[in-house]
């Protein structure tokens, strides 16, 4: 996908496809389907992927769907590496971080043309774009996912259940 796109994509203020959603976080894979009322050609999900065997590792993952094209994922409490090939499609704040490892670091993974989907990521602690920067609560987990959801111009109501205890 070329890159002036994925931003148009990223970009276009979006909507529930369903009148509500309802996220668990005890749920293992929850997929919210999104359309855009400025651009009916395009359909979306946001996956929120939780690890059940690790605390708040949590991958907040949002794609267009017909293409099957990622255009972004926070991932929490997970490891990466990006690619030490640099094409000139890299932005300027990605370069820094060509064949960096992630290890257990909250990241954002960005789409970057000439790449496979989202192997391209920064460091969320020195990413101003994303204000949580890290989960050990539920209130932050929360948080997470409310601030991705407003990262992606996502604008509908859902609710996220609470944690019996």
């Amino acid at each position: 996908m070329e890159q002036y796109l994925a931003d148009y994509l990223l970009k276009l203020p979006k909507q529930l496809a369903s009148s509500s959603s309802t996220i668990n976080p005890r749920d293992e894979k929850i997929r919210l389907q999104l359309i855009s009322p400025d651009d009916d050609q395009w359909r979306f999900i946001v996956d929120i992927t939780n690890n059940q065997k690790k605390v708040f590792k949590i991958s907040l993952h949002h794609q267009e769907d017909t293409m099957k094209s990622g255009l972004i994922r926070v991932d929490f409490n997970s490891s990466h590496r990006n690619p030490e090939e640099i094409n000139p499609f890299v932005p300027a704040k990605l370069l820094p971080y060509a064949g960096r490892t992630f290890i257990n670091e909250p990241h954002i993974h960005f789409h970057v043309q000439g790449y496979k989907d989202l192997v391209w990521a920064a460091p969320l602690d020195g990413y101003d774009g994303f204000k949580v920067k890290s989960i050990a609560s539920h209130e932050q987990y929360c948080g997470a996912i409310v601030e991705f959801t407003r990262y992606i111009n996502l604008n509908g109501k859902f609710v996220i259940q609470q944690r019996l205890l």
